[in-house]
């Protein structure tokens, strides 16, 4: 708790993509029409996440990729009520956003910067843009090698057992409580939405970058499945 101000804006980030990660679950639990009134609220509380930062955005394929394996696997022959509900997601999450693109537009003549400086040919530049990108990305091309993809494969072991600072320190207790996963079976079923938003912020956000903080949204959704293991695992033993 003494560190949560280092996490800058991660927090706020963090706070409405569980909303919408939330109000998602609850669309996908519920029957029409309220499935589509929970499943517009997440794309608003989506599109809310999204403006606070870049990263935010892994939220949105995330919330998109569960939503249709969820209604694939449950109804098949419905595809125009599942675009229906994708439209519930998207359009209000784009809209949202677009504000901030446009404002990006009309100062840097580039909606997504300080990205793609040199496509888009942006009227502002940051003097140390590749020096943050450093400290932050993950170099793609380092995971075509066995080392580069053992060494992203380790990182949740780095960071919990060797980290000492908030770059790369994440604490003890999502390792020490990941294999409880295997008790969770009562509730697996309502429970899968939420690994699959789970498994694409976790690609996504390793894969961009190696700082654990920008990990928060992953781990945020993590906490749900680890806490339903402890309401189960009393009860087994």
């Amino acid at each position: 708790a003494l560190e949560f101000g280092r996490s800058s804006v991660d927090l706020g980030s963090a706070f409405l993509a569980g909303l919408a990660v939330y109000a998602l679950w609850r669309g996908i639990e519920s029957s029409p029409p309220e499935q589509s009134r929970w499943t517009l609220l997440s794309g608003i509380f989506c599109g809310l996440a999204m403006g606070t930062k870049y990263l935010a955005c892994i939220l949105l394929p995330a919330l998109v990729m569960a939503l249709w394996l969820s209604e694939k696997s449950r109804d098949r022959g419905r595809t125009l009520r599942l675009m229906r509900l994708q439209a519930c997601l998207l359009i209000p999450a784009l809209v949202l956003v677009l504000p901030w693109l446009i404002k990006n537009a009309v100062f840097f003549r580039n909606p997504v910067y300080p990205f793609f400086l040199n496509v888009f040919h942006s009227s502002g530049g940051l003097s140390n843009w590749e020096g943050l990108r450093g400290e932050a990305a993950r170099p793609l091309t380092g995971l075509l090698s066995w080392k580069g993809l053992a060494g992203y494969a380790a990182d949740p072991w780095v960071v919990t057992m060797s980290g000492k600072s908030d770059h790369n320190f994440i604490g003890p207790l999502y390792l020490l409580f990941l294999p409880w996963l295997m008790f969770l079976r009562g509730s697996g079923s309502r429970m899968r939405p939420l690994v699959h938003v789970l498994a694409v912020l976790w690609l996504l956000s390793s894969l961009g970058t190696f700082l654990p903080r920008f990990w928060m949204l992953a781990l945020l959704v993590l906490c749900v499945p680890l806490g339903c293991v402890q309401t189960e695992v009393p009860g087994r033993l």
